[in-house]
């Protein structure tokens, strides 16, 4: 009974761990996620650039996105968002810079990225879940 009291509390802390794409801000009118997944351009023993560039279906007024690549990398920069959590290397929460910026349904949100391996990743690919969010103009 022990051991199972202990697996359960280790696993529920890991689960609070892993769940750094819960997006609970409140910044506005949260629309349905939108999924793609990362495009990258050039890669290099240490490092890779790429982008993701994904349609709308609800306007927005900013978003948040979930970047997971199948293996670790550092130092990620996105061009026009913020990091704002990240777990293990692997997931990373990005949140777009304000900056007045509004976009429509059909609309595509754009995001171009540098970041840094410990091997040179051919085809390397990450899955990207952005979720928009909508403030109305009062």
């Amino acid at each position: 009974m022990a051991m199972k009291l202990v697996l359960l509390c280790s696993l529920s802390v890991l689960l609070a761990f892993v769940e750094c794409d819960v997006i609970d801000d409140n910044r506005g009118i949260r629309g349905e996620p939108v999924y793609g997944e990362t495009t990258v351009h050039k890669a290099w023993y240490s490092g890779f650039v790429g982008e993701f560039e994904i349609e709308l279906e609800n306007p927005a007024t900013s978003w948040d996105a979930i970047i997971t690549f199948p293996r670790r990398v550092f130092d990620l920069e996105v061009s026009n968002a913020d990091i704002v959590d990240h777990f293990n290397h692997k997931r990373f929460r990005v949140r777009s810079r304000c900056d007045g910026n509004s976009f429509q349904p059909g609309d595509s949100v754009r995001a171009f990225f540098v970041a840094d391996t410990f091997h040179k990743l051919k085809g390397l690919t990450a899955d990207v879940k952005l979720v928009p969010f909508f403030e109305p103009r009062v």
